[in-house]
This record gives structure tokens, C-alpha cells and sequence, in this order.
């Protein structure tokens, strides 16, 4: 499969996003992720490695190990039910799914959904919101939110904190997941052993 050509915005986000690096938000908290059983053992969780190899609305394919996390369970599984909603399949066809919970601390956000930050960003959060990343894609194109994931990357922040497009009241947490030693968010799997033990006793 070819690259995607780069959004001709790049350098206009990246820009943006060096210069208000210094406003960036620390987040600490537990953060939720809901997933079919063959993505969740303890070390697929937090390897990053879907972020990776598939695109996403806020980050390309082959760009950087990520984590998708959601604030709130509810948010998760609203995240989680998404795609089979968007393409009209059964839900219950997705169904057994599992409700993981980490710990997260990174220092280097970028927030989108602090009015201070939005309102000096290129583009408008609705923009941003509204932008059809799949449809960009299927193009061989960068979508507009591809290319702030990647500019916030490539600036030094740790990840985004982002409205939820399911989920109108909740929020996600997008932390890019550095190799170790190298920096970057804290993400610990919590209940690592119960994790383990789904389907075994």
C-alpha cells in the first residue's frame, strides 16, 4: 500500500504546535480502552502497535506507536462501537469485548479541548471535528487531523486530549507511545494478572 501523500498543511501545524509547546496541559489519571479479546493482553494493550499499523484519525499509518484511551468507559465503549455503527454490522457480532483501565501520566499534552488552545489553533475545533480522515485517505491523502497528530509528535508533546466524536460529552487521550528509555507518557496496564486469566480459570 502506497504512503499517503503528506496534508499541505503540515508545516503550517508544525509550526504552530513548536510555538505553543509551552502551553502544554499535564494529564494524570486513569484512562479507559474497550477491545475484542485478541487485543487485549497485557502487553498488546500498552504497545501502541494498532496506532501503528493502521490509520487513524489522528495519526497515520507507520508514523508512531499510539494508544487510543478514552476518559470514561462509556466513552470507550461508544469509541469501540463506532466502526460497526459506521458500517452498519450487527453489534452484537463484535461482541465479547473487554473493558481495560490504565494508569497514564504525561507532562507534554496538547489540548484540544481547552478554549485557550482552540481558539489560537489554525483551524477551528469543528474543523478539526468535522474533518473526514477516511475520506482523505481512501484518496491517498493526509487528512487535516492526521497531520496535527503528526505535527504535535514531531514538536515533542507526549499526546492529545480530544473531544469525542461518539460520544458528544466525553473525551479521548491520544498518548504516542515512545520506545523505553527514550521519554515520553507513563502508561501502566492496571490488573495486569486479571487481564491474563480471561478465558483460563
Amino acid at each position: 500500500m502506497k504512503p499517503l501523500r503528506a496534508n499541505p498543511n503540515y508545516r503550517k501545524l508544525k509550526a504552530w504546535c513548536v510555538a505553543h509547546c509551552p502551553m502544554a496541559a499535564r494529564v494524570a489519571g486513569k484512562y479507559y480502552r474497550v477491545a475484542g479479546p485478541r487485543y487485549t493482553s497485557a502487553g498488546a494493550i500498552v504497545s501502541g502497535i494498532g496506532g501503528f499499523i493502521a490509520n487513524g484519525r489522528w495519526c497515520r499509518r507507520g508514523t508512531t506507536k499510539l494508544l487510543y484511551l478514552s476518559e470514561g468507559p462509556e466513552t470507550a465503549l461508544a469509541e469501540s462501537n463506532e466502526h460497526a455503527r459506521r458500517n452498519a454490522l450487527p453489534l452484537w457480532d463484535q461482541m465479547p469485548k473487554v473493558v481495560i483501565a490504565v494508569d497514564v501520566i504525561a507532562n507534554v499534552v496538547l489540548d484540544l479541548t481547552d478554549a485557550a488552545i482552540t481558539t489560537r489553533i489554525p483551524f477551528s475545533l469543528l474543523t478539526l471535528m468535522s474533518d473526514d480522515w477516511r475520506a482523505a485517505n481512501s484518496r491517498g491523502e493526509e487528512s487535516l487531523t492526521q497531520a496535527l497528530g503528526r505535527a504535535a509528535l514531531a514538536a515533542g508533546f507526549e499526546g492529545l486530549r480530544v473531544p469525542s466524536k461518539p460520544d458528544p460529552n466525553g473525551t479521548n487521550l491520544i498518548v504516542f507511545v515512545r520506545s523505553k528509555g527514550i521519554g515520553g507518557a507513563k502508561v501502566t496496564l492496571l490488573h495486569p494478572d486479571s487481564l491474563e486469566k480471561l478465558g483460563r480459570s
